[in-house]
């Protein structure tokens, strides 16, 4: 059996005037939270919400 690696790297820009910062906070807007909101919606990642 073959296996393969994949590394990737993506670079993001965003304008900040509709976000409340980067990291992901509870019922704030952010980057990061959709970043992982797309990411889930392709299936890309899983996220458990408690």
């Amino acid at each position: 059996m073959i296996s393969y690696l994949c590394d990737f790297m993506k670079r993001f820009a965003y304008i900040g005037s509709n976000f409340h910062g980067f990291q992901r906070q509870p019922s704030q807007r952010t980057v990061e939270g959709e970043i992982i909101d797309a990411l889930t919606d392709l299936e890309l990642i899983n996220i458990l919400n408690h």
